[in-house]
C-alpha cells in the first residue's frame, strides 16, 4: 500500500503518478484534505485517497512511502521511517538533504536498514537527457571540445520576491542544492567523477546562491561545463557539444517540451516521469542504487570546491 507525505508536490505530482500505477487506496493524512479540495484537477482521484488521522498513521501503515518534504524535514524524519517494519520502500524528494554531509548520513542509515530507497531525480527520464547521454558516451575519447549546459530562468521566489527555503542555500535551496543537484545527478550517472572548478554568486546575505558555474571531468569523456542562473530575465536551456551555433538541445527550460503536452487544466506534466520513477522503485532490486551514491559524492566535491562571491548590491 502506498502512502504519501507532502501537501504540495505530494498532492499534485505524486498522487496522480501513483494512481496511474497501482490499484487500491493511497494513504494521505487528513490535514491535506482542504488543499486537495482546492485543486479541481485532482477531483478524479478523490476515490483513490484514503484519508487517515495523522502523518504517523500513514507511516505505520504504508509499505511504500513517498516523502515529498523539505530536505531538512526529510533528514529529521528518516530514523522514524526506518524504525517501521511495515515500510519496505521509501521515495524521497530531491535534494535528499540540506547538505552533502547530511545526505551521506542518510545513505548510511538506509544502507544499514533493510529498506529500499530511491530519490526523485526525474531528469534522467527526459528525452533530451537520454539523447545527450547517448551522444556523450559515443563521443571521441580525448575530444578537446568542452560540452556545455546552460540553464537561465527567473525562479518563482525571485519573480515574486518570496522568502522561502528554496531560496536559501542553508536550507537546501538555491542554484546548486535545489536546481543544480538535478544536473549533478545526471553527470555522475554519465560517468563524471571530478570537478575542476566551481564558482557561485550569492545575494549579499551570503545564503541566496542564484548563480553557479562549474566544470566537470571524467576519464575518456570531454570536459563538461555547467552554468545555472536562477535570477535571469531570459529563459533558456541549451546543451551543446562544443558547437554553440548548433546545439544538441535548445528549449526554454528542461521541461518545456514536456509541459506543452498538457493544457493548464490537466495534471502536472511531470507526473509521466514520476510514474517512471515509481515504477522503477516498485521493481528495484538493490536497496540503494549506486547512482545515488555517485551523485552525493559528486555533490560533495562540488561544494567543497565552490567559491562564493557576494553581490555588491
Amino acid at each position: 500500500m502506498i502512502g504519501i507525505l507532502g501537501g504540495g508536490f505530494g498532492l499534485y505530482g505524486y498522487l496522480p503518478a501513483a494512481s496511474a500505477l497501482v490499484e487500491g487506496p493511497i494513504l494521505m493524512p487528513d490535514r491535506y484534505r482542504e488543499k486537495f479540495r482546492c485543486k479541481p484537477e485532482l477531483e478524479s482521484f478523490s476515490e483513490r485517497v484514503r484519508w487517515v488521522d495523522s502523518d504517523q498513521a500513514v507511516i505505520e501503515t504504508a509499505t511504500l512511502l513517498i516523502v515529498s518534504k523539505r530536505p531538512g524535514d526529510q533528514f529529521r524524519l528518516l530514523p522514524n521511517l526506518l524504525a517501521q517494519s511495515n515500510i519496505e520502500t521509501i521515495i524521497l524528494e530531491k535534494p535528499l538533504a540540506i547538505s552533502p554531509k547530511d545526505a551521506q548520513r542518510m545513505q548510511e542509515l538506509i544502507e544499514a536498514s533493510d529498506k529500499k530507497c530511491n530519490v526523485g531525480f526525474i531528469f534522467r527520464f527526459l528525452p533530451w537527457a537520454k539523447l545527450i547521454k547517448k551522444r556523450l558516451l559515443n563521443s571521441t575519447n580525448g575530444d578537446s571540445k568542452i560540452w556545455h549546459l546552460k540553464w537561465h530562468f527567473m525562479a518563482h521566489h525571485y519573480e515574486n520576491n518570496c522568502s522561502n527555503w528554496k531560496r536559501e542555500h542553508s536550507q537546501g535551496g538555491g542554484a546548486i542544492r535545489f536546481y543544480g543537484i538535478h544536473v549533478i545527478a545526471l553527470l555522475s550517472e554519465w560517468g563524471y567523477i571530478n570537478v575542476s572548478s566551481s564558482a557561485a554568486e550569492s545575494e549579499s546575505n551570503g545564503d541566496g546562491i542564484y548563480s553557479w558555474r562549474a566544470i566537470f571531468k571524467a576519464p575518456g569523456l570531454p570536459d563538461f561545463s555547467v552554468e545555472i542562473v536562477s535570477k535571469s530575465d531570459a529563459n533558456c536551456f541549451v546543451v551543446d557539444d562544443g558547437n554553440e551555433n548548433n546545439p544538441l538541445y535548445l528549449s526554454k527550460d528542461p521541461m518545456d517540451a514536456e509541459s506543452t503536452r498538457r493544457d493548464v487544466f490537466k495534471i502536472d506534466y511531470r507526473c509521466d516521469y514520476l510514474e517512471k520513477l515509481l515504477d522503477e522503485a516498485l521493481t528495484q532490486i538493490e536497496p540503494w542504487p549506486l547512482r545515488l551514491t555517485q551523485a552525493i559524492d559528486l555533490w560533495s566535491k562540488v561544494e567543497s570546491l565552490t567559491a562564493v562571491k557576494l553581490a555588491s548590491i
